[in-house]
């Protein structure tokens, strides 16, 4: 008998397909998933770039739900041998559990393995881009180190890879370990956020935050800011309420100055 869940209108039969999960990091996310890629399922020729992908469970949702049309295909990168966060026992089986559950995908070509670290895989992947001999991505996923700096260049060289029009999904937005800048995705994501404030527009921002690219290129001019609207304006709004009766008005203008 499958064991067969539906979040957001898609169905996963685990059982039936014989899949081999030692836990389950992705399932929550697949709702808002499903609404930011909506344009993108069904449609030929969608290319997907995957940056950690552990035993495979987003990998699957991204071959059969997003690069799912005629041509399309997703790029699955990792070293898979683990990271600080998982256990030895995880380390040991993560590459045989991936090879396993993805097996239909890599065998019709659908799902491409580029096993390795990722900001090598990553270089070779925008030097054949710019050669002419791969395209730019519609979609990237980053979840693989979570270590500030290792998100960091990830961050930057898919995005660098990924097409105008395209989407970005960070996972672990929001982990941050008290004031250790070095640990964690968050403190990487918001620098990029604030470097490429122009360059994107945010589409849903919870524990995962997903973006779209809308230039290649910062604008010259002021314009709004897109980390300063999304990320810190609606917590300063809240705490305004709270607090107005004790603050004195020198302090509301410098609010109105600087989040209005």
């Amino acid at each position: 008998m499958s064991s067969i869940i539906f979040l957001g209108g898609v169905a996963i039969a685990e059982e039936e397909n014989n899949y081999i999960f030692s836990t389950d990091y992705f399932s929550g996310n697949i709702k808002q998933w499903s609404r930011t890629t909506q344009a993108l399922k069904g449609k030929e020729n969608i290319r997907c770039l995957e940056v950690g992908s552990f035993e495979g469970r987003s990998t699957i949702f991204t071959a059969e739900n997003i690069c799912n049309g005629k041509d399309s295909v997703v790029y699955a990168v990792d070293t898979w041998e683990g990271s600080d966060e998982h256990t030895q026992e995880e380390k040991l089986t993560l590459y045989d559990n991936f090879k396993h559950n993805l097996k239909n995908h890599l065998d019709s070509g659908k799902v491409i393995e580029l096993r390795g670290k990722s900001d090598e895989i990553l270089l070779k992947l925008l030097s054949k881009i710019k050669d002419g001999n791969e395209k730019k991505f519609d979609f990237a996923y980053i979840d693989a180190s979570h270590w500030a700096k290792d998100v960091m260049v990830d961050t930057v060289l898919a995005w660098e890879a990924l097409k105008v029009g395209g989407i970005m999904i960070f996972d672990d937005f929001y982990w941050n370990v008290g004031n250790h800048d070095h640990v964690g995705p968050n403190p990487a994501i918001t620098g990029f956020l604030k470097s490429y404030n122009s360059m994107y527009k945010i589409i849903y921002s919870g524990y995962q935050l997903h973006i779209k690219k809308i230039s290649d290129r910062p604008k010259d001019e002021p314009g709004v800011n897109q980390f300063d609207q999304f990320y810190w304006k609606p917590f300063v709004n809240k705490i305004k309420v709270l607090v107005k009766p004790f603050v004195p008005e020198f302090a509301l203008e410098i609010y109105r100055k600087n989040f209005k």
